[in-house]
């Protein structure tokens, strides 16, 4: 069995919707910017693209820097 491959140019897009400016707040969403790297216990992320937000969170497109794999990252 194969699957289809995919580049990131096929999963990144510009949209015009955006969450407040406002709800970057404590108690909110929590500012990140592109480029900026994110460490955790286990891994450092490098944040490329933010793919979405919702109510509670907003969705990055992150790449691990010690494996090279791709990962979404929600940040609440």
């Amino acid at each position: 069995m194969s699957f289809p491959r995919f580049t990131l140019d096929d999963v990144l897009y510009e949209t015009e919707e955006a969450e407040p400016v406002l709800a970057y707040r404590p108690g909110g969403y929590h500012p990140l910017t592109l480029g900026s790297v994110v460490n955790s216990n286990k891994a450092r992320y490098y944040i490329s693209q933010k793919l979405g937000w919702g109510g509670f969170a907003t969705v990055w497109l992150v790449q691990d820097l010690n494996t090279h794999d791709w990962f979404s990252m929600r940040v609440g």
